[in-house]
């Protein structure tokens, strides 16, 4: 992926073709928003399907598209009362959802589903659709998820998003929807805040916050620290951002002896002739390195050190 752009594509029903509104602030333009640097968020909802219609015009709504995330936002209109023409029996939907997804994971094996529940009406309103059922129709979907990957053999790149349960902080309430079925500004908060919290926590490295910075401009502060032991006597403490790490050390040992510093697991390989108090200013790499041996290099646009980093390193929150 790199030096492209990532795609994300979104499919359901109407509360997904009308996540782009600006009206109501819609979920998925605040996810484009969120990604505009590094992905591209392509909108295939369809107002009123369920998942047997999703299913069939599948691979005409993907084209030839190969997203690296999709997110499935399909049932509301499924578990429509019995005799609607939207409605779908239960065991349906959930063949219709394993469909869909082994459609998806045909295309790309990796790529990252977040399945997203059923979400409650107002039933005074919509007097056709019953939350008891919708929950229904949400925990069957849940144990979808919960099960697809050892059945079917996949690394897990899959996880749900609870928009419906009572132990939800996103729930989505009669009071989220300006018509007793589709989401006002808050009811599309709380789903873009959901889809967020589900990317951060499960695919940090997808996060549109988690850049390797290569040496230039100035990352965003992180509350983290690293600690990179040097030595049996020194650690130093460094900050981490979004995308880099950055490092300001000095090494009394250096200061006060050079020649007394035992075999340091960081070895300078830069043109300065002999060693300095301070060896380095700053250097930068990925923050996801941990628990492993890794090299540091710094860019040489910026006048910083290559340095070679050959210790474990762990990060901790503060």
């Amino acid at each position: 992926m790199s030096g492209m752009r990532r795609k994300i594509m979104l499919l359901g029903s109407s509360i997904t073709q009308r996540s782009f509104s600006l009206e109501h602030s819609g979920w998925g333009a605040a996810l484009q928003n969120w990604y505009s640097r590094t992905a591209d968020v392509l909108n295939r909802g369809a107002g009123g399907y369920n998942s047997r219609w999703l299913w069939k015009y599948l691979p005409q709504m993907i084209g030839g598209e190969k997203p690296d995330m999709s997110i499935l936002f399909i049932g509301n209109n499924d578990s429509i009362q019995e005799g609607e023409s939207q409605h779908v029996p239960i065991d349906e939907y959930k063949r219709n959802v394993v469909s869909i997804l082994q459609y998806l994971y045909g295309i790309k094996r990796n790529m990252i589903v977040l399945v997203v529940s059923t979400s409650q009406s107002n039933q005074t309103l919509r007097p056709l659709h019953s939350n008891h059922i919708r929950t229904e129709y949400a925990e069957a979907l849940h144990r979808i998820v919960q099960n697809y990957d050892e059945i079917h053999n996949l690394p897990k790149y899959m996880q749900y998003v609870d928009l419906i349960s009572a132990s939800s902080s996103n729930r989505i309430g009669t009071e989220d929807l300006h018509d007793g079925a589709h989401l006002n500004s808050t009811g599309n908060h709380k789903v873009y805040k959901a889809i967020k919290a589900c990317i951060n926590t499960h695919y940090p490295s997808f996060s549109p916050d988690f850049v390797q910075h290569k040496g230039r401009g100035q990352p965003k502060p992180n509350p983290l620290t690293l600690l990179v032991p040097l030595s049996p006597t020194t650690i130093i403490h460094t900050s981490i951002s979004s995308s880099s790490l950055t490092t300001s050390a000095s090494f009394p040992e250096l200061a006060s002896a050079p020649s007394s510093l035992p075999s340091s697991p960081i070895s300078s390989r830069s043109s300065s002739p002999s060693p300095s108090p301070i060896p380095f200013e700053s250097a930068s790499f990925p923050p996801h390195m941990h628990d492993c041996s890794e090299y540091l290099e710094g860019d040489d646009d910026t006048g910083i050190p290559t340095l070679s980093l050959t210790v474990p390193i762990w990060h901790h929150l503060v």
